[in-house]
């Protein structure tokens, strides 16, 4: 038997940054209009599922044919861990056991590439390891601020750009990973996850007015 693709898109109703910024007008459209229609472009999944609860959202979802799982308001709090709402998705699948490969969209992420969802699950099918997640390189001085005092993060740290050593951070572009082993451990990212590099534009995730406005602003150039 065929082994199946999921694709969750998880949305929340409310968000601390930025109001309803799942269902915020971006390009004539809600902004988690746009990943619906690009995950349905792909034409990887066997299964496209949107877990919220917003009415708003469902209706969205409806119009674009998608199906729609409504969240219990426990896992839809600024606390919740995204882990139990794809156990919760899951859970709630009659043909759960079907499914081997499970990916995550963020709607907030509406710069992500074909090439990279592609390039993920050939690299999960190809090696022994249990997800692949995306990264983007920063070359930042980052560091801890204690009573006005900066502590860098890095030791050893360069204070000229050019000589320091890059920094990467987890951004919500793309999460694939092997449902057996999710199930078991019942988280996304292990010892055993690949970190896929993207650039800085894919990378852009939208927590804040400001965000939005640079998101508006790259979009007219891209």
């Amino acid at each position: 038997m065929k082994k199946k693709v999921l694709a969750i898109i998880p949305a929340r109703a409310n968000s601390k940054g930025v109001k309803n910024k799942n269902i915020k007008i971006f390009k004539d459209k809600p902004l988690i209009e746009h990943t619906i229609s690009f995950v349905k472009d792909i034409g990887l999944f066997d299964e496209i599922i949107v877990s919220s609860d917003s009415l708003k959202i469902k209706k969205i979802s409806n119009k674009k044919k998608i199906k729609f799982h409504e969240r219990p308001k426990s896992l839809a709090l600024d606390d919740s861990k995204i882990e139990d709402t794809i156990l919760y998705t899951l859970d709630n699948l009659t043909d759960k056991d079907t499914y081997e490969y499970v990916f995550l969209f963020e709607p907030t992420t509406p710069f992500r590439k074909k090439k990279t969802v592609i390039d993920c699950f050939k690299i999960l099918k190809k090696n022994n390891i249990n997800s692949v997640f995306t990264v983007c390189r920063s070359n930042k001085y980052y560091g801890k601020v204690k009573n006005n005092n900066f502590f860098p993060l890095a030791l050893n740290q360069q204070r000229r750009r050019q000589d320091r050593e890059s920094l990467f951070f987890e951004c919500g572009s793309v999460y694939c990973f092997k449902v057996n082993n999710f199930l078991k451990q019942k988280k996304i990212i292990d010892h055993k996850s690949y970190a896929f590099e993207i650039d800085e534009i894919e990378a852009l995730d939208i927590n804040s007015e400001n965000d939005f406005l640079i998101l508006n602003s790259l979009s007219r150039k891209l």
